[in-house]
C-alpha cells in the first residue's frame, strides 16, 4: 500500500495520498495507510467512518470522482479522517457487493493547485483496478499494470489516435521546449496534403484515412532521432526540428518531404497522387512557440497560393501579404 501510494502520489504530482480500508461490517471500522510531505506517514491506523463517509453513489462528478475544494476541507474531515488542507479528490473503491474502501489524493504542489478533468479521468480508472488488486490478494503485482496504464492514458491524450503522430498539444509544447533551450537552433515545417479531400470525396473516408496513415509514416522516414512529427488537424501535419545547424537543413528535410509526396499512394486496386505543400519556418531569436508555428503556415498558405505541391521558406515580408 505503501508502493501504491506513493507511486499515485508521483504520478498525480500530490503532498497526499490516503487509502482506507474498509472493514466486512460497519462495527469493525476500517484501517486508513497515508503518505504526507517531508516523508510524513501513517500506516494501517484504525479508524471509524461515520455515515455519508463515501462519495455518493449518485453523485454528479465527473467519473463518480468527488472534488472537494480547499473552501470545504475542514468540513470534509468530519466524514473521513484525511489530513489535508487544499484541494483533494476522493474516490470509493466499490467490488461487486460491498464498499471496500476510499483513496483520497490531495495538496496538490505547483502552479496548479487543483486536480481537472483529465486527472479525474485517470485516478476513476486507477480505482478499479486498486480495488480488482485489494480483493484479490494482488496489490504490488498490479502496479506494474497501473504504470502500464498510466502511459497508455498518457500516450492517448498528446498522439493522434489513427497515425500515432504528436498531436497539436504535444507538437506545441515540444516546439516550445526547443525554442527554450539556449543556443539550439530549431525549424518547423508546416504541410498540408495536396487534393486530400478529392481521396474522400470519391473513394470514401476510410480510403481517406489510410492515405493519412501512409503519410504519416512517410514523414517518420524523414527525421532524424529527437525530431518530431504531427498531425495537427485532418490532413495538415509538421515537422519540429531541433538542434539543426542551419538553415539549408530546414530546406534540405522541406524539398524531402516534397518529393516523397510526389509518390502515388494506393488505394483500393488504383493508385492516387496526394502531393504536399510545405512552409518552413527557422527559428529567431527570443521567439516563441506560436509565432514560429505561425510564420511556417504563412509560409504553407504562400506555397499554396502559388501553385502547390513545393516548399519555400518563411521571409518577413510573408507577414504582411494578403494571401
Amino acid at each position: 500500500m505503501v508502493a501504491l501510494l506513493t507511486h499515485l502520489r508521483k504520478l498525480f504530482r500530490a503532498d497526499y495520498a490516503q487509502l482506507i480500508l474498509c472493514s466486512a461490517t460497519e462495527a469493525e471500522g476500517a484501517l486508513s495507510t497515508h503518505l504526507g510531505p517531508s516523508g510524513e506517514r501513517e500506516i494501517m491506523r484504525h479508524v471509524s467512518l461515520p455515515k455519508g463517509s463515501f462519495p455518493s453513489e449518485n453523485n454528479e462528478s465527473a467519473f463518480g470522482i468527488e472534488l472537494v475544494r480547499s473552501s470545504a476541507a475542514a468540513g470534509y474531515r468530519k466524514r473521513l479522517p484525511v489530513h489535508f488542507t487544499g484541494d483533494a479528490m476522493v474516490v470509493a473503491l466499490r467490488s461487486e457487493d460491498r464498499r471496500v474502501g476510499v483513496l483520497v489524493i490531495g495538496e496538490r504542489g505547483g502552479e496548479v493547485t487543483t486536480f481537472d478533468r483529465e486527472d479525474q479521468k485517470l485516478l476513476s480508472a486507477l480505482a478499479n483496478h486498486v480495488t480488482a488488486a485489494l480483493e484479490n490478494g494482488r496489490l504490488e503485482r498490479s502496479l506494474a499494470r497501473l504504470t502500464q496504464l498510466e502511459q497508455q492514458l498518457r500516450h492517448q491524450a498528446f498522439h493522434d489516435p489513427l497515425t500515432g503522430l504528436a498531436n497539436r498539444v504535444l507538437f506545441h509544447e515540444r516546439v516550445q521546449h526547443a525554442l527554450d533551450r539556449r543556443g539550439a537552433k530549431a525549424a518547423v515545417l508546416f504541410m498540408d496534403l495536396d487534393g486530400f479531400k478529392e481521396v474522400n470525396d470519391v473513394y470514401g473516408h476510410a480510403a481517406g484515412d489510410r492515405v493519412l496513415v501512409a503519410a504519416a509514416d512517410r514523414m517518420r522516414t524523414c527525421l532524424r532521432p529527437g525530431d518530431t512529427a504531427a498531425r495537427l488537424s485532418g490532413d495538415e501535419f509538421a515537422i519540429l526540428l531541433e538542434d539543426i545547424a542551419d538553415t539549408e537543413t530546414a530546406r534540405r528535410v522541406g524539398a524531402r518531404v516534397v518529393e516523397l509526396f510526389s509518390v502515388p499512394f494506393s488505394v483500393g486496386d488504383g493508385e492516387v497522387t496526394v502531393g504536399a505543400s510545405c512552409g518552413v519556418a527557422v527559428a529567431d531569436r527570443d521567439q516563441r512557440a506560436e509565432e514560429l508555428l505561425a510564420n511556417a503556415d504563412k509560409a504553407m498558405y504562400k506555397v499554396k497560393s502559388e501553385g502547390k505541391g513545393r516548399y519555400t521558406l518563411f521571409e518577413p515580408a510573408m507577414q504582411w501579404e494578403s494571401i
